[in-house]
């Protein structure tokens, strides 16, 4: 609850201490956030950030030095974005700062703080979430640097300076009053004439980033001062989520897409850091002075300059510099006695706008509107409770209405006698029973009326209050004009009992508004599931590509740096928000979570401003990959199948890169009535303009939405974001060849003669997915070369239709997903026929479970994730694909080939059998994807019979089909 007003010289204590008591109350409203829930479905998983390193998630990872990652920073961005923005590093003054508080919280101090602790060994964890959260709190009371140089007391440096000029004396800190009655800022003359806008701001302007808080909807101050805003905070998380600002101005060579790393993890840190600067004037509302327009800096009286003081004097559990005012009370030479802070465990509240944790006073309130039903934490600390300078001898106009004037039992006080706390001056005077007059008062709390406090009492003690102490009454009295005459009234003062009394009270309840601001800020869910048909991407990895010496596939034959990607282009996804709703604390009011219509545009387009609904894919790369595959762990046929693996030999490449990259569609239109609705609606993401490559591991998808969220009548934050990630499996290639240099015989294979002639196979298309496939590709040899050539033509170098497609996870440990081939060869009379047939996979595994792994398991892949995952605290999975033949086909691979009619049996593996090895393949370089080009995908047509064919093979062809379907209702049900 710091918030010194600040002239050219400051107290020496002014600033030493209170900031633990902001980090402490942030550090446990961390802990009572959903930011501290683990596992699938919280927050931290959906946004990604569990893959990141717990201690230092932002550190850039890819450049470790042994334990050491590479540096850390945050933005200091302009207020409109603008890409001169500055980049700055954590300070050693914040981890003193933190350490200081870490001193009294690890062991063997836990016995009154539960939680974990902050510290590893003796040295402060500097980067973890919570402490970027905290690093907000601690910098939002930046100073000048002359009044740092003052604070001898204070071991801790100074923060380094902003870069966009100090705050001439503490303009900053002036920025933290606001008085939700009369509805005005800190009015400070000369030092707030000092602002940039030539007066102090509302504190929850300042925080908010608005114009004007309370209009609807607020507007974003382009002009502000303070770059670590709610609206900050918001467009960073925004950038951290879907940032690549080398595309914009392409060719996006590696370089940039490594910068554009390092940026999004700078942007996560300044998402928290700025969460935490916004936290940091909620709690300042949970101090009377600050709502109350009460200053206290070095040049106000010792009284007012009491409460924050000797506030984190308890935080820290230290009789030393609690305040020449507090030292007054003191019974000891050695100082005053300090009670532990209260912590408490105040329920977190819900609010269905960012300000209404603040206050919920209305635009059109005047001062004359009773704030006992108002419901945020500045409406509570401002009725609450009194301050030194506004006690009733001083403010006697009553203009606060709460507590309510004059002190007496008329208005419900009730005089409480309890034993003094003697000044060190007559602490040997024979004074033991004298008794210091209290004046309690209840303190209404409207949203959490059965909340216990916790009183003040000495330790062991029970307390002498059971309401709570709002003034002590002073010996003196003083004379004030009355009507008719001169009276002598009672004065006032602030007291021990009531400085303790103000932080039970206001610290547990600041801990819970605090949680409840982090959980709103991440309150957006988004359910993204797989498509009806379980496909969620697909292409011809028969196209022609390359791959360039920064190991990018390249579309076509150039391979230079910042070449056109060769990827997914399209992707589907079952979108639905499920944002729960939000029962607002103190009235139960319900407020759906809506979203808005989405717009149809480009997210580098500067003049597209969404709403905006995008997927974004987040991967690694097999920089090793060819498009022949033989940068693939190949597997050839053996049994047991995890056994025969030979590892790709690329030379200095990697199999996977070191950094996370991303892909980002267009922004989709969707109606808000199909993205609110009861049931999932299918999306189709275009990202035909940052595909995401064919060699992509470790790849996830997420669906951000961007744009208004909650009910414009009932509270609506104007620029909400709201996330759903899809962890799905990583490009699965799936190989079909013409394989009719061979026929089966129902009981072996036989080389094909002039009885059983080979046949090339002219129309060819794919089906994919779950039982009942939908039409993925298609090829007609009828306006080109064929499908796949057959092996003796081809001179040994059969046809190949080779695939990459992308799956979610099954669904159940068995269950496969179904890629059907269904061939088309030339009809020629009494040719034998060529069925269709599908294989089955659960799709393919290229991928770790954290972005930055040893080198030591990249080195050692596991064989078994086809199965199940390894249980280890890191690992790299890396699934090999099938040779046959002596060739790369794919992890799902089936060959076509002429059967006798009659057979039904599935014939051996080839390479069981021991057929020879092919002398190359020749893939299909073109075809349609038609998962790319159909807004809705067909169904799997009939496989064409030739004209004339005689009825036992048509029936033959018909039960083959049906086993077939048999086989994958069976595949999608994972029966083996």
């Amino acid at each position: 609850m710091a918030f010194q007003i600040v002239s050219l010289v400051w107290a020496s204590n002014a600033v030493a201490y209170d900031a633990q008591t902001h980090a402490l109350i942030t550090y446990k409203a961390y802990g009572a956030s959903v930011l501290a829930q683990a596992g699938a479905g919280t927050p931290v998983a959906q946004l990604g950030l569990d893959r990141l390193d717990v201690p230092t998630p932002f550190n850039i990872y890819w450049q470790a030095t042994g334990a050491t990652p590479g540096p850390a920073a945050y933005y200091d961005n302009t207020a409109n974005f603008d890409p001169a923005t500055y980049t700055r590093q954590p300070n050693e003054y914040e981890r003193c700062q933190m350490q200081k508080l870490a001193d009294v919280v690890i062991p063997p101090n836990t016995s009154w703080l539960s939680g974990d602790p902050m510290l590893s060994g003796s040295t402060v964890t500097f980067f973890p979430i919570q402490n970027w959260l905290m690093r907000g709190v601690l910098r939002e009371d930046d100073l000048t640097s002359l009044v740092y140089h003052t604070i001898a007391s204070d071991k801790c440096g100074q923060p380094d300076k902003d870069p966009y000029g100090d705050f001439v004396h503490g303009v900053r800190v002036l920025n933290h009053f606001y008085d939700p009655i009369h509805d005005v800022p800190l009015s400070a003359g000369a030092a707030c004439a000092l602002a940039p806008t030539g007066a102090c701001l509302k504190s929850v302007n300042w925080a908010l980033g608005y114009v004007d808080s309370f209009a609807t909807p607020p507007v974003v101050d382009s002009t502000r001062r303070n770059h670590f805003t709610y609206a900050d905070a918001r467009e960073n998380e925004w950038r951290a989520l879907t940032g690549e600002r080398g595309l914009a101005s392409p060719p996006y060579i590696a370089a940039n897409r490594a910068a554009d790393a390092q940026e999004r993890l700078y942007r996560w840190a300044t998402t928290f850091r700025a969460l935490g600067n916004t936290i940091h004037l909620l709690q300042d509302g949970a101090s009377p002075q600050h709502v109350r327009n009460d200053p206290h800096s070095g040049t106000n009286t010792p009284e007012q300059q009491a409460f924050e003081d000797y506030t984190n004097a308890r935080v820290l559990r230290s009789t030393n510099d609690v305040g020449t005012y507090v030292r007054g009370f003191s019974v000891s030479a050695s100082g005053v006695h300090v009670p532990d802070i209260v912590l408490g465990n105040y329920p977190v509240p819900v609010f269905a706008t960012p300000l209404r944790f603040y206050t919920t006073r209305l635009q059109a309130d005047t001062a004359t509107v009773l704030p006992d039903a108002r419901y945020g934490m500045m409406d509570y600390a401002n009725r609450g409770f009194f301050t030194a300078g506004t006690l009733p001898d001083k403010n006697p106009g009553n203009t606060f209405l709460r507590p309510v004037a004059p002190i007496n039992a008329a208005n419900g006080y009730t005089q409480s006698q309890v034993p003094c706390t003697l000044s060190a001056a007559i602490k040997n005077v024979n004074l033991h029973n004298l008794a210091c007059t209290h004046w309690t008062h209840s303190v209404s709390d409207s949203v959490s009326s059965g909340y216990v406090d916790e009183l003040p009492h000495d330790a062991g003690q029970p307390s002498p209050f059971s309401i709570p102490p709002l003034a002590a009454e002073s010996a003196f009295r003083f004379t004030q004009t009355a009507f008719g005459g001169l009276t002598t009234v009672p004065q006032y003062t602030v007291g021990l009992a009531e400085l303790d009394n103000m932080a039970n009270l206001a610290v547990p309840r600041a801990i819970g508004y605090s949680a409840g601001l982090i959980n709103y800020f991440f309150r957006g869910q988004l359910t993204v599931t797989e498509p009806s048909n379980q496909v969620v991407a697909t292409l011809n990895q028969g196209a022609t590509h390359t791959m360039n010496a920064q190991g990018y596939p390249c579309v076509g034959t150039a391979n230079t740096d910042g070449c056109a990607v060769f990827g997914f282009q399209s992707v589907r996804l079952n979108v639905q928000n499920t944002t729960l709703k939000i029962t607002e604390s103190g009235t139960g009011n319900q407020i759906p979570q809506n979203l808005s219509d989405t717009a149809a545009g480009s997210v580098t387009d500067p003049n597209f401003h969404g709403p905006y609904l995008v997927a974004v894919a987040k991967y690694h790369r097999n920089a090793c990959y060819k498009p022949d595959l033989s940068g693939e762990r190949v597997q050839g046929y053996i049994v047991p199948p995890a056994t025969g693996i030979t590892e790709p030999s690329c030379g200095s490449q990697p199999v996977r890169t070191a950094y996370q990259e991303i892909a980002v569609s267009k922004s989709v239109a969707v109606s808000a009535a199909a993205l609110n609705g009861t049931s999932p609606t299918e999306v189709k993401f275009d990202f035909s303009s940052d595909p995401i490559p064919v060699n992509a591991t470790d790849l996830f998808i997420q669906v951000v939405y961007r744009g208004p969220m909650g009910d414009p009548a009932l509270g609506q934050e104007p620029d909400a974001i709201a996330v759903g990630t899809l962890d799905v499996r990583e490009p699965t290639f799936v190989g079909f060849w013409n394989n009719t240099d061979y026929f089966w015989n129902n009981t072996s294979w036989l080389p094909q003669n002039s009885s059983w002639p080979n046949q090339g196979i002219k129309d060819f298309w794919v089906c994919a997915g779950a039982s009942g496939p939908k039409l993925v590709f298609y090829y007609q040899g009828a306006s080109g070369s064929p499908a796949m050539i057959d092996p003796i033509i081809g001179s040994n170098v059969p046809g190949v239709v080779r695939l990459g497609l992308i799956f979610p996870q099954p669904d159940s440990p068995n269950q496969r997903k179904i890629n059907r081939g269904v061939p088309v060869p030339y009809f020629n009379p009494g040719y034998p026929p060529i069925p269709f047939r599908s294989t089955y996979t659960a799709g393919q595994f290229g991928q770790a479970n954290k972005e930055h792994i040893a080198a030591a398991t990249l080195a050692n892949p596991s064989n078994t994730c086809g199965t199940a995952l390894p249980n280890t605290p890191e690992y790299w999975c890396f699934d090999p694909i099938q040779k046959r033949r002596g060739q790369n086909l794919g992890a799902a691979i089936q060959p076509f080939y002429d059967v006798v009619p009659g057979s039904f049996n599935d014939p051996p593996d080839v390479d069981q059998a021991g057929l020879p090895a092919f002398a190359g393949l020749t893939p299909l370089t073109n075809g349609t994807v038609r998962f790319d080009t159909d807004a809705t995908l067909a169904s799997c047509p009939a496989q064409p019979i030739a004209a004339g064919t005689d009825p036992a093979t048509l029936q033959f062809l018909q039960d083959t089909a049906r086993q077939t379907e048999l086989h994958e209702q069976a595949a999608d049900l994972g029966i083996q």
